[in-house]
């Protein structure tokens, strides 16, 4: 049997949610998307199962301000120090990246090449199932 691979997601914009969705559908792995827009709901999800990978977007309600969103993978590190997680931004800042690098397993803008992204994604769901 093929293994499922949980992929959970925190982003309050349902378009880029679309488009992950879709993104991952043509993925050649079997793999459940799940997704919140609020941190709260986030939090409430990773209490009851565990994703082998998780996305989070930065600017969490209001788009000039990446603070919801470190302070959410600070606090799940804190909590699910396992938890592989990646940024996804539509603002790509090193600053931010290196502030950050100890918390996530990747760091990727949202206006990524969709063929380069879908490999990243499959690496990174093989490489963390091991």
């Amino acid at each position: 049997m093929e293994k499922e691979y949980n992929v959970f997601h925190l982003e309050d914009n349902p378009v880029f949610i679309n488009i992950m969705k879709t993104l991952l559908k043509k993925i050649n792995l079997n793999i459940k998307y799940e997704f919140v827009h609020t941190s709260d709901d986030a939090f409430n999800y990773l209490s009851k199962k565990k994703p082998d990978l998780m996305f989070v977007d930065l600017m969490l309600e209001d788009e000039y301000n990446p603070e919801p969103g470190i302070k959410f993978i600070k606090e799940a590190y804190q909590l699910y120090n396992n938890l592989p997680m990646v940024v996804l931004t539509g603002n790509l800042d090193s600053g931010l990246k290196t502030k950050l690098h100890k918390f996530i397993v990747h760091y990727e803008s949202k206006t990524f090449n969709p063929p380069i992204f879908k490999e990243k994604i499959c690496n990174l769901l093989t490489k963390i199932s091991k």
